[in-house]
């Protein structure tokens, strides 16, 4: 028996957003500060003298933490500037071109009815 089934184009999608590798990154830094922070917990709680190689692990783990969040933060400046100044193929704050966002006014081509008197009104109501 055949099985109809659409082509492989179908489920290919463009790669968009976050990729592998920066998910990986994240994903062994996350697991990295929680390993050595359980692991200077565990050396202060036991006696063990291995907390000073724990505390240098966080340190170093949240060092990076940092650095990516601030590469982020950088990114997503970078981002709003292009946007605002209209370099990212949208018209920005001082173009003069036609705005499609939320709060700018009537779509292109929008042309306002005249509303209709409250006695027209009311006397749909009544028939």
């Amino acid at each position: 028996m055949a099985v109809c089934r659409p082509p492989l184009s179908c489920y290919q999608c463009p790669p968009m957003g976050q990729t592998k590798l920066s998910r990986y990154v994240g994903t062994l830094l996350f697991a990295s500060a929680i390993t050595c922070m359980i692991g200077f917990w565990w050396a202060r709680t036991s006696g063990s003298e291995t907390w000073l190689f724990w505390a240098n692990g966080a340190k170093w783990t949240l060092i990076a933490l940092g650095v990516c969040a601030g590469y982020m933060a950088a990114v997503g400046l970078y981002h709003t500037a292009l946007a605002a100044l209209g370099l990212d193929g949208q018209p920005g704050i001082f173009s003069s071109g036609g705005r499609s966002g939320p709060f700018s006014g009537p779509p292109p081509g929008y042309s306002e009815r005249p509303a209709e008197s409250p006695e027209k009104s009311a006397g749909k109501l009544d028939s």
